[in-house]
């Protein structure tokens, strides 16, 4: 079974209260990251920097995909589904996480 499958039908609410609840900012490094509806161009050029040096580089591609915040499973187990295990995370630290598993 994919880990896809493992996550609830609501996932998406339950992401976007996390997301929410964290004011849109990065819970390791507060990062202010984009909230639905917005343009990576509404993004401070100093913001898109800090993204783009976490997420080693250079500059950004023009897809707004890279500052939009990611809810991350500490335990990595997707059907976990508790508000502490829950964190909002900007793509570079999101990215990390991945890669560390």
């Amino acid at each position: 079974m994919s880990a896809k499958c493992d996550y609830p039908e609501n996932w998406q609410e339950i992401a976007t209260a996390i997301k929410q609840s964290a004011g849109y900012r990065c819970n390791r490094c507060g990062l202010t990251c984009l909230p639905p509806g917005k343009s990576y161009r509404q993004l401070s050029l100093s913001l898109r920097r800090q993204l783009c040096a976490l997420l080693g580089e250079t500059h950004a591609e023009e897809t707004s995909a890279r500052f939009h915040p990611q809810v991350h499973h500490q335990d990595g187990i997707p059907s976990h589904n508790d508000r502490a295990n829950l964190i909002c995370l900007c793509a570079g630290h999101y990215a990390n996480n991945l890669a560390q598993k």
